[in-house]
This record gives C-alpha cells, sequence and structure tokens, in this order.
C-alpha cells in the first residue's frame, strides 16, 4: 500500500512497522528468487552447451534475458538520464508524429537551444521516439508501454550476437556469446532505462548488429542487395543516434579494404551504401530544415562538437585511454588477455621462447583463416581509437563494440581449453582461469541488476504529484513552478511544470492566460 504522508521524501513508507518489516522481507524473497531463478538457468545452460545442444542453450540464454529485463525494467518511475527526456517526448509525438516537443505547450519564454528546456526537440532523432510512441499508444502512456520495444529489440541483440558468431565461427561460439550478451550488466541498464542514452541506444545498437551482420554476409558472399540493406540500416542507425551512424560506414570500408584489398571495387560498392544512406536520411533533414530552421540549424552544428575539446564537459571528459581501462569494467577485468591475444593471432606473431623477442611470420597477415579474426579486431579497435581521439568521453558509446568482446570472450574460452594441454601449467589454475572469465560478466550483471532493490512502488514524489491530480478536475490549466521532478509530471499527469520557480511577472503572466500555479515547497504543494 502506498502511504499518503506528504513528507515522505524518497520513497512510500508502508503505514505501520508490520508492513515495513513485510515489504523489506518482500524485497528479500524476490532478490533471492531472482539469483536462484538465475544460477538454476545458468547451469542449465552450461549442461546444454557442453552437450552441444546449442538450439535448447540458446532458448534458455533467451529466458534468462528476459527474465533479467523484466526485472530490471520494473521501476515505476522515470529515471533521471535520459528516460525522463525521452519518455516525455515520446509521449508527445503520438499526437504529432512530425513535430518532436519537450514542452508542448511552452507557456514562457524558452531558449531553443536549451536542450533540457526548449519546445522542439531535435537533440535525438525520431526513430527511437515513433517506436516508443507507438507502443504507448497500444499499451498505454506508462513504464510497460515506454520500455517494452527495449526489451524487444535488446532480446533481439541477443540473437544477432548468436547469429553474428555462428556466421564467424560455429554455433558453440554463438551460444556462449549470447550468453555473455544477455547477462550484459550496462546492456540491461539501457534496456531499463537506468542510465544515459537508455531505449535510444539500444535501437542504435540493433541497427549497429545487423549492419555488421549483412557486411560480413556481402564480404563473404559478394551479394549487391547487402549493399543496399547496409545502406538503409545505417540510415536507420543515423536516425537513431545521429552521426554515431558513420562508424558503420568507417566500419565496412576498413573491413573491405584489409580482407578484399580492392579499391577500385570499394569505392564504387561504398557510393551504393552511401546513396542509400542519404534515400534514408535526408527526408527528415529536408523536413526538419524547412520547418524548424533555426533548432534544425543548431542541431547540425553541434553534431561534430563531441571532437572538439572545448565542448567536452566535465562529466564527459577523459584522457585519450578512458575507454582502455573502461573495458575492464564493462567486459570484465580479464578482458585484455584476449585483446592481446587477438592482435597476435591477426598479425599472426609468433612466440617461439618466453625470453626471445617476438617475430612476424612470412604467411600472409590476411589469409583466409584470419578472416574473421580481423572482423572481430576492427570491430573492437576502430571504434576504441575513434572515440578515444573525441574529447566528449561516455562509455555508453563503446557499447556499439559489445557484441564483438562478447564474441572475441566465448571464442578465446573455446582455443583456451583447446590448447591448454600444451600450456605450462596446471590444470586447475586453466579452469580457474575460464571461470574468471565468466563470473566476472556475470558478478558485473548481478551488480547492475540490483536484486535487492525496492522496484514495483511508487517513489514519494508520484505518490505527492498523484495526490494534487486527484484534488485538481482540469491538469491541462495547471502549472508546477519549482518542480524537481518536472519532467515526470507532464508525463504522468499532463500539467505543465517549470524546475524553476516562477517569478512574478512569469506568475501574473500565466494568470492572466487563465492557468493555476502550485508552488513545491517543503514537501507540499501551495496554490500561489
Amino acid at each position: 500500500p502506498l502511504n499518503k504522508n506528504k513528507n515522505a521524501t524518497t520513497w512510500a513508507a508502508p503505514k505501520n512497522i508490520s508492513s515495513l518489516y513485510s515489504t523489506k522481507k518482500m524485497h528479500i524473497s524476490t532478490g533471492i528468487y531472482l539469483l536462484l531463478i538465475y544460477g538454476l538457468l545458468i547451469c542449465a545452460i552450461y549442461f546444454f552447451t557442453k552437450n552441444n545442444h546449442h538450439k535448447k542453450a540458446l532458448i534458455f540464454i533467451l529466458a534468462l534475458g528476459f527474465i533479467l529485463r523484466c526485472f530490471i525494467s520494473s521501476d515505476m518511475y522515470l529515471h533521471q538520464w535520459d528516460e525522463r527526456f525521452h519518455a516525455l517526448v515520446a509521449k508527445n509525438i503520438i499526437a504529432h508524429p512530425l513535430q518532436p516537443t519537450l514542452y508542448d505547450n511552452p507557456v514562457l519564454d524558452y531558449d531553443y537551444r536549451d536542450w533540457s528546456g526548449n519546445h522542439i526537440w531535435l537533440s535525438k532523432p525520431p526513430l527511437p521516439f515513433w517506436i516508443m510512441g507507438a507502443s504507448m499508444t497500444i499499451f498505454g502512456k506508462n513504464e510497460l508501454g515506454l520500455r517494452l520495444p527495449s526489451l524487444i529489440f535488446s532480446l533481439l541483440g541477443v540473437l544477432l550476437t548468436f547469429w553474428i558468431a555462428r556466421l564467424l565461427f560455429n554455433q558453440k561460439t554463438g551460444v556462449i556469446a549470447a550468453f555473455f550478451h544477455t547477462i550484459h550488466g550496462l546492456h540491461l541498464e539501457l534496456t531499463g532505462g537506468l542510465i544515459s542514452a537508455d531505449h535510444v541506444d539500444v535501437l542504435f545498437l540493433t541497427c549497429f548488429q545487423i549492419s555488421i551482420l549483412f557486411i560480413i554476409k556481402y564480404i563473404k558472399n559478394n551479394k549487391f542487395k547487402d549493399l543496399i540493406i547496409i545502406g538503409l540500416l545505417a540510415g536507420l542507425a543515423y536516425l537513431c543516434k545521429w552521426i554515431m551512424a558513420f562508424f558503420i560506414i568507417f566500419i565496412w570500408m576498413s573491413m573491405y579494404i584489409l580482407i578484399k584489398r580492392n579499391f577500385r571495387k570499394l569505392i564504387v560498392i561504398t557510393l551504393v551504401i552511401i546513396l542509400t544512406f542519404l534515400i534514408a536520411i535526408l527526408p527528415w533533414h529536408l523536413f526538419i530544415l524547412y520547418q524548424y530552421p533555426q533548432e534544425a540549424q543548431w542541431i547540425f552544428r553541434q553534431m561534430f562538437a563531441p571532437v572538439h575539446t572545448e565542448s567536452a564537459t566535465a562529466a564527459h571528459s577523459g584522457g585519450i585511454f578512458f575507454y582502455f581501462t573502461q573495458i575492464r569494467i564493462i567486459f570484465g577485468e580479464l578482458i585484455y588477455i584476449p585483446l592481446i591475444w587477438l592482435v597476435f593471432k591477426c598479425c599472426n606473431i609468433k612466440m617461439p621462447g618466453i625470453f626471445k623477442m617476438p617475430c612476424i611470420s612470412r604467411t600472409a597477415l590476411f589469409s583466409k583463416k584470419r578472416i574473421h579474426l580481423w572482423i572481430l579486431f576492427l570491430w573492437i579497435c576502430l571504434p576504441l581509437i575513434l572515440l578515444s581521439v573525441s574529447a566528449m568521453k561516455k562509455h555508453t558509446y563503446i557499447m556499439m563494440s559489445a557484441p564483438a568482446f562478447f564474441i572475441l570472450t566465448a571464442f578465446f574460452i573455446i582455443y583456451f581449453l583447446k590448447i591448454q594441454k600444451r600450456l605450462h601449467t596446471k590444470t586447475w589454475m586453466n579452469y580457474v582461469f575460464v571461470a574468471l572469465l565468466i563470473l566476472l560478466p556475470v558478478r558485473y550483471s548481478i551488480e547492475r541488476i540490483k536484486p535487492f532493490k525496492h522496484r514495483m512502488e511508487h517513489p514519494a514524489w508520484r505518490v505527492r504529484l498523484s495526490e494534487l491530480d486527484k484534488q485538481i478536475s482540469d491538469t491541462q490549466n495547471v502549472i508546477l513552478s519549482g518542480e524537481p521532478h518536472y519532467l515526470n509530471a507532464m508525463f504522468y499527469y499532463d500539467m505543465i511544470a517549470y524546475k524553476h520557480k516562477l517569478n512574478e511577472a512569469q506568475l501574473q503572466q500565466v494568470k492572466n492566460m487563465g492557468y493555476k500555479v502550485f508552488e513545491y515547497q517543503q514537501e507540499k504543494y501551495i496554490e500561489k
């Protein structure tokens, strides 16, 4: 039961001590059950993978992924960054699909350059908001309707990781890689909307993965239709996250140059991809330039800002090795070992002895048996290098390479277990090493899931807003002043809300327009 006490500052506490104890006990029980299911499903996945029942293992992997994503998406409130912005824009876009807005009815003056308080909102492209808006049209303007597309696309991403790994190597590699993807803590947080970029990044990563899948298919089969699909998917990725989609074209060109080494053909087929890409993105570009010229010109000028040093804020700054240090947190502390091994294998560097210098074999670097490793190498290292020279640093940016890290770790585990007899190490040490490669990502997954966190409860601020909503017959004529959860108020209750307190001139202005003003003071609302 929700507490009606307006003095509650964080979460709506139960009415008495016994119900408080019951609530805590319920959260502990839920967490224990989740961890128990987690462990049992991992055991089932291990059993079926070991016995080469790959389809059954994949089913359990998807089941585990579905349970974890449902649990982490069960918060009954919008998260601070950036889900509340995306949710409000997606809600508003339902009424006018070609007009993405943050403040749907900006009664006060605003700065069109302020992405946190403007009217026309072009900070992100429209595709994720169209999809979230369509979902909320069907399932309601609530957390379920908002997060359901991310849950679906996130599970599709697990399948795509399996398909790409199977295409590059074999089914067992695909199953292990899919397992790493389904439990990955940062990807789960993006799916649940807990961290910056949230649902936008989930859809972007899905488009990115499908693009990589068809790039690999083209390298293998040289089918013209794959080029068209690559261009269209790059365009869809651009309509999710602007210029981050250019990494698809960079990776494509690098793979083709290094693997095929046909520069003349590269120019022709890249032009096909770019032409298809432009066909996908130009309609939206031309429309917003015509319909919202000042906002569009501003956002286009900001697109390349992350490259410049002066554009990086304190929250998004970092040195040249920022991403190289972040990958140990995101993919496990031992990820550097498979990564170093990948470099040695791609370059065919052999270590004839411990105290001898490494030498490069005369064998061609780009032989057929190394093509698949080179694809992983470019998918990982090209974004790492290009992102490292950019001034703007965010750990979520590297998620475009996450499936490649999963596949690399999976392939390395299989390879290591095959050659362990040739190593001068004890058997138990080898198994401990492999166990750590698996358990460190599992530990990171559990840390991010937070199995004992309070979920499926309304926070106190939402209870207060709900009570105010019940007291007012027409919330569309209400303005909240000094509301710390201003975006949430506009999403849930159709009020107009401002984080700052309205001054006397603004109060008089909105009252003359027929609005009622409630100011948030000391955990309650006072009518002004």
